[in-house]
């Protein structure tokens, strides 16, 4: 029988987050580098997970060219799949407990609250 961090860093959970992460970044250099092994590389991830021996790569960092300038740090693909399991897997303990109002990356609320016309 797994045990829950077994179930957390499982090959299916980290290839299921993966997916999810390469959804509007497959296209990005640091994805297509990630992509040609893919496999290897997740399995990598899960074993540096597990032994507690895993350390975010370096962030890219860059400025927007929109209407008002701003300084964006991006994470490294790989740092991307962690993110994207640990918000999972800790919105269902978190989200129940913020405020009513609280809209901010709110999964079923997006950022802002319906507005009344």
């Amino acid at each position: 029988m797994m045990d829950r961090r077994d179930q957390l860093y499982s090959f299916a959970e980290l290839h299921r987050h993966y997916r999810t992460c390469r959804r509007n970044k497959r296209a990005t250099l640091n994805a297509l580098r990630f992509e040609v092994d893919a496999e290897a590389n997740l399995l990598a991830l899960r074993q540096e997970l597990r032994q507690h021996t895993y350390h975010p790569g370096r962030s890219i960092c860059f400025i927007t060219d929109g209407p008002k300038p701003r300084e964006v740090f991006a994470a490294d693909f790989r740092d991307r799949i962690v993110h994207h399991l640990l918000v999972y897997h800790l919105e269902r303990v978190f989200e129940p407990r913020f405020i009513h109002d609280s809209y901010a990356s709110a999964s079923a609320r997006g950022p802002w609250p319906p507005t009344i016309g």
